[in-house]
């Protein structure tokens, strides 16, 4: 789940960034419930297919807001939209993929699992011929219980 795209950083930055993600937030740990597909955007050609946050979605919202903080006080943008906590499983890019929302629309609710969320880590994206590749850099501890 992603909870900021931070973009393009300069190496004399990333350290600043790391020590940002490292510290602990205080936000509790958290039980996470995903279920339910949808896609993006909601009418038209999908884009994007994802699972949705049954349980915990405050929690995740809280979460989204601590991070956001460190990143504002750093300096960088944050996001201007609304935050909708999603886990994206699928970006589309040829036009057949309209026949995805009948099945997605036909599918109904579905809960697809459950996991405790202590931690957030900060990954680095590089797009590549076979899609992209996050490498993990940085993990930030949520609050002790």
């Amino acid at each position: 789940m992603t909870l900021h795209f931070i973009g393009e950083l300069s190496e004399s930055r990333v350290g600043e960034l790391f020590a940002a993600v490292e510290r602990p937030l205080d936000v509790a740990p958290f039980v996470l419930a995903l279920g339910g597909l949808g896609l993006f955007p909601p009418r038209g050609r999908p884009r994007v297919l994802w699972v949705g946050v049954e349980r915990g979605g405050a929690a995740v919202g809280e979460l989204h807001a601590a991070t956001g903080k460190r990143l504002v006080a750093l300096g960088l943008p944050v996001e201007e939209r609304a935050f909708s906590p999603h886990v994206t499983v699928a970006r589309f890019r040829e036009p057949e993929v309209m026949a995805v929302r009948s099945v997605i629309e036909r599918a109904g609710p579905s809960h697809i699992g459950t996991c405790r969320v202590t931690s957030v880590t900060l990954y680095q994206s590089r797009l590549g011929a076979g899609g992209a590749t996050h490498t993990p850099l940085a993990t930030g501890m949520l609050r002790e219980a």
